[in-house]
């Protein structure tokens, strides 16, 4: 094994000790512990044996807050339990790669974590990065960065995260795709054109080749917010729209979410007042878990029936309680909080006027008397 090349990124490293190790520390810090090879023939929605920090800790006895720094153990409690909807649209995007890929939505539905279960699946390693307005091409292209050597200083091109995906054939995730400025996302038009793929880097020159080859594996994943409305997104033009081959609308859960809470509640139920000043009672996993999903049945408008082109899971609905604050109402009951509590401050006003509702149809699933 060369020592003097890094093992992630494939470059040389700096002749200088601290350069070198913070070479390294910083490519450690990008190869992400999702990176898993799956066998993707057979059935692509397979869940991966990702090692996880709780089970590693069950297993050797061992402290949670010593496996924080431990290589190739994800901190991740959990493995993914997907919907129908969920595993066909994961099956989707898989067969889409390389071809960039766009899953957009509300808040809530599961989206972040779909794009990198996927990403890990592939096989390929992935970077990511969140988009803001106040955000600069600098971090996604690279800037040139003096190094010392023996002879003096001189610069050298360091890459961003995404031209390092293109370089190498990584997936590169852009989260937030809607909340960039039209700069920086009509910047990444070359790259995405499926008819002549290119990334040029006019930082580079005098310094490196600016026009930096895209590795045949290099594959682009957005995940985003609806423009307009609630959200402080911008709209995405009609040139973007037609590189971003695939665009899913989520718009429902991506996750078996009665399976979700049956796992989040565990075998032994849930101690819990059900108003105010009532005694507590223990409740069953089952009866609790049956009775959130009575609740969320109640408050989510029903599917639209009236689109009959669409597969019988991609019926679209209004926005509505969502599966995150599904998972923090069951938490809530974990942490000792009764039904009025967590109506108060876990729905709040997230739904506008359905928030009253919705607050209202918690605390009668959950009344004293019915259990």
């Amino acid at each position: 094994m060369d020592t003097n090349v890094c093992e992630v990124c494939n470059k040389t490293l700096p002749n200088v000790e601290r350069l070198r190790t913070a070479h390294l520390s910083t490519c450690a810090a990008k190869n992400p512990d999702l990176l898993v090879k799956e066998d993707l023939v057979d059935h692509p929605v397979t869940a991966p044996a990702i090692p996880t920090a709780r089970v590693t800790a069950i297993e050797e006895g061992v402290l949670l807050s010593e496996l924080m720094d431990t290589p190739g153990v994800s901190l991740a409690a959990e493995e993914p339990i997907f919907s129908d909807y969920g595993k066909y649209l994961l099956d989707a995007m898989l067969r889409w790669q390389p071809r960039p890929v766009l899953l957009i939505g509300d808040s809530g539905w599961g989206k972040t974590y779909l794009a990198k279960y996927g990403a890990g699946l592939s096989g390929k390693g992935f970077l990511t990065i969140n988009c803001n307005e106040q955000m600069s091409m600098d971090s996604l292209v690279g800037i040139p960065a003096p190094v010392n050597s023996e002879n003096g200083i001189f610069l050298e091109f360091a890459d961003g995260v995404l031209t390092e995906a293109i370089r190498q054939g990584k997936v590169f995730l852009m989260e937030e795709f809607t909340r960039a400025p039209d700069e920086i996302r009509s910047n990444t038009y070359n790259v995405l054109d499926q008819v002549a793929r290119g990334w040029t880097i006019p930082q580079a020159s005098g310094i490196a080749d600016p026009n930096v080859p895209v590795h045949e594996d290099f594959w682009f994943i957005a995940t985003a917010n609806p423009a307009g409305g609630p959200y402080a997104t911008y709209q995405i033009d009609p040139a973007m729209d037609s590189r971003l081959i695939a665009q899913y609308r989520i718009n429902q859960p991506l996750a078996d979410e009665r399976a979700v809470l049956l796992r989040d509640a565990g075998p032994d139920g849930v101690i819990l007042k059900a108003t105010y000043g009532s005694p507590a009672r223990r409740i069953s996993s089952e009866d609790l878990v049956g009775r959130l999903m009575t609740f969320t049945h109640d408050v989510r408008p029903p599917a639209d029936t009236s689109v009959d082109f669409l597969l019988p899971f991609e019926e679209p609905r209004a926005k509505c309680l969502n599966t995150r604050d599904l998972r923090s109402i069951m938490d809530a009951m974990l942490r000792g909080f009764s039904p009025p509590e967590i109506a108060s401050q876990v729905i709040a006003n997230k739904y506008g006027s359905e928030s009253l509702g919705m607050k209202k149809a918690l605390v009668n699933h959950f009344m004293e008397g019915s259990w």
